[in-house]
């Protein structure tokens, strides 16, 4: 009974240990992380990975219910940050494939729905470079009063 525990042990280990090779010779690319314009993201990139999403709802709760408006986990920051230029010096599209967001999410399987109403990337020419606001903007505003009156009645 021992030695079956001690063969298992050791097929265990193994196993772990060839988790590295497996993972370099897998045909699933892995996402490419680009590193932001800045010295460093508002919280370190492990934490980022694991919790943004619950920063940026956090955010978009604070900015909308309660009219807080902070850069600190503001996407459009995160846009600013991560949004990479094209040859011709145009920015490109953060959620174009092989970009900072759609290169995790696409691995993840995860939908990116952020910019269903957000801009995917910095306006160009702005100092602070900020996004401009989609066509869906007005479409947002009305459906969030529309909520809101609905809630209230």
């Amino acid at each position: 009974m021992k030695n079956i525990r001690l063969f298992f042990i050791a097929l265990l280990g193994l196993v772990f240990a060839s988790l590295p090779a497996v993972a370099e010779n897998s045909r699933v690319p892995m996402p490419e992380i680009t590193k932001g314009k800045g010295e460093q993201c508002v919280r370190p990139a492990d934490d980022m990975r694991k919790n943004h999403m619950h920063y940026l709802s956090h955010k978009r709760d604070k900015t909308l219910r309660e009219g807080v408006r902070t850069k600190e986990f503001s996407l459009k920051e995160c846009i600013a940050c991560h949004a990479k230029k094209d040859d011709a010096g145009q920015f490109v599209s953060i959620t174009d494939e092989g970009q900072f967001c759609q290169s995790c999410h696409s691995y993840a399987s995860v939908k990116l729905d952020c910019f269903e109403c957000h801009a995917t990337k910095p306006q160009q020419g702005s100092h602070d470079m900020s996004h401009s606001h989609n066509d869906n903007d007005s479409v947002l505003l009305n459906k969030l009063v529309q909520n809101q009156n609905t809630t209230d009645n």
